[in-house]
């Protein structure tokens, strides 16, 4: 940018011997400021400057110190042993058995020396004639019967009598509180045997049950109370209840249970 200046006027020339220096006159006023130059070309790239160094590493953390850890729990004491329950009663006294069939006559004897002659004694009432009883196997003796106890496979009524009658036998009919005991005492040895089919039934005449192995009518019962009720008309066999202590009961032929077989 290109600035003029005004200058003050020159002063006179001194005198050749050299007089003195005049007074500097006053500064002239400025000049107006000139007009703004064209733009210069750019100029050329400098030098990239030197990297700058790198910092110092950070120091690394010290490790946290571990938790430390929880003391164990004492162990709980041994709580106090329960109760002992009540004794149950003791259960009625069981019917005494009948007389047991005579056994085999063994073998005579070698003779012996012939004793003194005792006294007579009373005479003896006649024994009843004895017999010998093959049951079979898998078959239980039982006074004067055989009973085969089909716990294991469940059939429907008729089902059971057929396979009674195939194995030579019938429906267990029970004629007395004897039998009725060994059946019951026999059956709670077993496990999971659920209920059990006897040989009684109403299937030819409502209310009128007879043992399907001779149809001779019941002369001995032991019903559950309240049984035989038919309920819903359609109950025309019976069983041995499991629920109430192994009395009877009717139902529908149809159900599947284990049944009693028994010959003689």
């Amino acid at each position: 940018m290109v600035i003029s200046e005004m200058h003050g006027e020159k002063g006179s020339m001194g005198s050749p011997t050299g007089g003195r220096k005049g007074n500097i006159g006053d500064v002239g006023p400025s000049g107006r400021k000139g007009e703004v130059g064209e733009k210069g070309a750019i100029g050329v790239k400098g030098p990239n400057g030197n990297r700058g160094v790198d910092g110092e590493k950070g120091t690394k953390g010290e490790m946290g110190q571990a938790g430390i850890v929880g003391i164990t729990g004492s162990r709980g004491s041994k709580g106090e042993n329960g109760f002992h329950g009540l004794n149950g009663e003791h259960g009625e006294k069981g019917i005494k058995g009948e007389k047991g069939i005579m056994g085999n006559k063994g073998p005579v004897g070698n003779t012996g020396q012939r004793g003194a002659r005792g006294q007579t004694g009373e005479k003896g009432q006649p024994g009843e004639s004895g017999r010998t009883i093959t049951c079979g196997s898998g078959w239980e003796q039982f006074m004067r019967s055989c009973y085969y106890f089909q716990f294991r496979s469940k059939k429907t009524w008729d089902a059971a009598k057929n396979d009674c009658h195939r194995m030579g036998g019938f429906l267990v009919k029970i004629d007395n509180t004897i039998e009725s005991w060994f059946l019951k005492n026999f059956r709670t040895v077993e496990k999971n045997t659920g209920h059990v089919w006897i040989g009684a039934h109403d299937s030819v005449q409502e209310s009128r049950f007879i043992w399907e192995s001779d149809n001779t009518v019941l002369t001995y019962t032991d019903w559950n109370p309240g049984e035989p009720n038919n309920a819903g008309r359609q109950e025309d066999c019976v069983h041995m209840n499991n629920n109430n202590g192994y009395k009877w009961n009717d139902i529908k032929c149809s159900h599947v249970f284990s049944y009693i077989c028994e010959k003689h």
